[in-house]
């Protein structure tokens, strides 16, 4: 019991690893989404005022 109580903490510590390591990509993914995203907001903006 106590075997499987270890294996089960070792595999609950790997699936907490790999979430927090998805968070973290999830969250580079959106921070350059949104600078992408405020980017193209700048350059719409320009066109508007320039008349296009």
């Amino acid at each position: 019991m106590i075997q499987e109580m270890e294996d089960t903490l070792v595999e609950v510590r790997s699936a907490a690893a790999r979430s927090i390591a998805d968070k973290k990509e999830l969250n580079r993914k959106l921070a350059a989404i949104e600078k992408e995203a405020s980017e193209w907001e700048s350059k719409a903006e320009l066109a508007v005022r320039k008349g296009r």
